[in-house]
């Protein structure tokens, strides 16, 4: 009987937390994209270009509550960037569409609605095992180089991160980016390259709720 009771104790277990978004024995993209409300990081960024000298200053993001953008149920998170004496802030609303995340829509202060991105493109997709990809054509390829990685930033040292790099297609604003993902925490690193040359690097330093 307590053999019995053990193993319905694990089974429930395990029912309850697929229900909560986490796969037992797998990497799922939900446990690595935080999407809850009021959940807050902090990152130091840096940004440089060869022959010019390097800027430093600091991202913040939180998460908003969820609204609707296109009949579309989406999360938006608020972007607080300072670099220098320059302070920008936008809104970005991203979208759980059951295979991954998607950057859906952008809307900066200057700007009444959300304007959609064109096309919507993941930022993390399963299935998150090394080589699997996605996007292409007019839509930003992204592509699982590693799930094992290990990362040293301000805010702590993360293990078995998984490492997503994207391309842009030529045209846009980015050229290319790589992000690093620790489980239960989101993007602790990143690294994004600009057609001009620019490259920016953010640092997580903290998270709060």
């Amino acid at each position: 009987m307590r053999r019995s009771g053990r193993r319905q104790a694990a089974w429930v277990l395990g029912l309850l937390l697929l229900a909560a978004g986490f796969t037992l024995g797998t990497r799922h993209y939900e446990n690595y994209f935080p999407l809850q409300e009021k959940l807050i990081w902090e990152y130091a960024v840096r940004r440089s270009r060869t022959g010019s000298a390097t800027e430093e200053g600091r991202l913040t993001i939180t998460n908003l509550s969820p609204t609707r953008v296109e009949q579309r149920r989406v999360t938006p998170r608020r972007y607080e960037f300072s670099l220098g004496p320059s302070r920008e802030s936008y809104t970005v609303y991203f979208h759980n569409d059951g295979e991954g995340v998607l950057f859906y829509a952008l809307q900066t202060d200057k700007e009444s609605q959300p304007r959609m991105a064109e096309p919507p493109f993941y930022y993390l997709k399963n299935p998150l095992s090394p080589g699997a990809g996605w996007g292409g054509g007019g839509s930003p390829q992204g592509r699982v180089e590693g799930v094992r990685e290990r990362v040293a930033v301000p805010a702590g040292t993360f293990r078995d991160c998984v490492v997503v790099s994207l391309t842009f297609p030529p045209g846009r604003p980015l050229k290319e980016g790589r992000i690093w993902y620790a489980e239960r925490v989101g993007i602790v690193q990143s690294e994004f390259r600009y057609p001009d040359g620019r490259t920016e690097t953010f640092r997580l330093t903290a998270m709060r709720e």
